[in-house]
């Protein structure tokens, strides 16, 4: 699949937004897209981590903007709060693109310019609103000897495409609580073709009579994406960009991380467990031999220790914060660290408790949404990266825990380089840079991913 990727903007100049919204932080990076020697060079110009540590604290944040007396918990407000940070991780981002000029002015007109080129953004939402499955659908074909045409086959990849499309909004409406009209369909794609139980790469020339498919299918409810697009509509609005809202619809690339992973382990050829631990929730994505064969969430994550640090002492969620990150980092004292351990290793083990049990569930969902094989056999092979993956006791509970002959041989936990993507994109002929010195971290390999695209 070599050079098999290209860049927003056909590989041309310009400048996009990076926006990752998690449960707990907001993510903007502003990037430039060049051409360099004839390759494509991406730069990362400026990188923004705002949090928004609690409801309490993002309803109190809402109220001061708003002006609302005795505010209580309703949508309205929390998406306030939500855009408020918004706006200031994209204004600290675009800052410090800037650059440090001492001139205060002309720093601010630098930043200005520098938002009003940017004419694309790259944007991810959390698992518990942007959600991800593999489906399999199947299909017979009437002449089972007439090899297929190009127009046959676009025609069956149409019915496949309508059918997971469909299973997904009836299995996402069971799982998110919403009907299926109220659901978004924000992106569909193939990641495996069979004919007659044989793999293909194409349909086209071949003849057989069963097809065979696994669609990767990704939705979301439709009044988060309305509330996405309503976000960048009113920063532009307020940094003086008139844009009509079907104009800011196109500017937005939504996508799943499970889409980006489907192109580094297609052609790194990858086996292993990807997981992503997040605030609330963990990611995973399952590669063998270049294939994504799973992806999914688990309703647990690193908040969960924050949170028990923060208790147990009784400080704020960031000073919880900062204890679990100085833990993670090796720089307490050992007697902290051993009282630190014991509130830790309990969590973790529910934690692991949680994934196995997600990760024991069929590989692939069919209209029954039951199990389409025997139990799946798990990668040995595992890679930590996200907010949570530092914890000793993360790596301690994956290789030492009792994964019920889920996997062959004792698992092998390290942490996912990001330099592991800068390499993969030189060989794709990109050219990656980073001015901000924050990127190239474990938290921000979605970020790293974001950009890549498949012709």
């Amino acid at each position: 699949m070599e050079n098999s990727l290209t860049l927003p903007f056909a590989g041309k100049s310009g400048n996009f937004l990076s926006l990752e919204f998690e449960e707990e932080t907001i993510k903007a990076f502003i990037f430039s897209v060049t051409k360099e020697k004839g390759k494509s060079k991406v730069t990362c110009l400026g990188s923004s981590l705002r949090y928004l540590d609690s409801p309490e604290e993002a309803l109190r944040f809402a109220t001061q903007k708003s002006n609302t007396k005795n505010p209580y918990v309703s949508h309205d407000l929390l998406q306030e709060a939500v855009k408020t940070t918004a706006f200031k991780a994209i204004d600290e981002a675009c800052e410090l693109a800037a650059g440090k000029q001492k001139n205060v002015s002309e720093r601010k007109k630098t930043a200005n310019r520098l938002k009003k080129s940017i004419s694309l953004v790259v944007t991810t939402l959390p698992p518990d609103v942007l959600r991800g499955k593999i489906y399999e659908c199947s299909l017979d074909r009437n002449q089972a000897s007439a090899l297929i045409s190009l127009k046959e086959a676009q025609e069956l990849k149409n019915s496949v495409f309508q059918e997971a499309n469909e299973e997904a909004l009836k299995s996402f409406s069971r799982d998110m609580g919403f009907l299926p009209e109220d659901l978004f369909l924000a992106n569909y794609r193939l990641v495996e073709t069979k004919i007659d139980g044989y793999e293909v790469s194409d349909l086209v020339g071949y003849k057989g009579k069963e097809i065979e498919f696994k669609v990767f299918v990704s939705v979301l409810p439709s009044f988060q994406f309305a509330n996405l697009t309503q976000i960048l509509r009113d920063y532009l609005a307020i940094n003086g960009i008139a844009r009509k809202e079907t104009e800011v619809i196109k500017m937005i690339k939504l996508f799943h991380p499970a889409e980006r992973f489907y192109l580094f382990v297609e052609d790194q050829k990858k086996s292993g467990m990807f997981l992503d631990i997040g605030a609330n929730w963990t990611r995973f994505y399952l590669g063998e031999t270049g294939k994504l064969i799973d992806a999914g969430e688990v309703e647990f994550g690193s908040e969960s220790f924050t949170r028990t640090i923060s208790d147990h002492f009784g400080v704020s969620p960031a000073e919880a914060r900062f204890i679990k990150e100085s833990y993670g980092q090796g720089k307490l004292s050992e007697a902290s660290r051993e009282r630190l351990r014991e509130l830790i290793y309990p969590e973790a083990k529910n934690w692991f408790n949680n994934l196995r049990r997600e990760l024991r569930k069929p590989f692939v969902h069919g209209p029954d949404e039951t199990a389409s094989g025997l139990t799946r056999v798990l990668p040995a092979e595992i890679y930590l990266f996200g907010g949570g993956s530092d914890l000793p006791e993360i790596v301690e509970i994956l290789e030492e825990g009792d994964w019920e002959k889920a996997t062959n041989s004792i698992p092998r936990v390290t942490l996912f380089d990001p330099k592991e993507i800068i390499s993969w994109l030189a060989n794709q002929g990109i050219i990656f840079e980073d001015k901000t010195n924050f990127i190239f971290q474990q938290r921000n390999i979605i970020q790293i991913l974001a950009f890549c695209y498949e012709q």
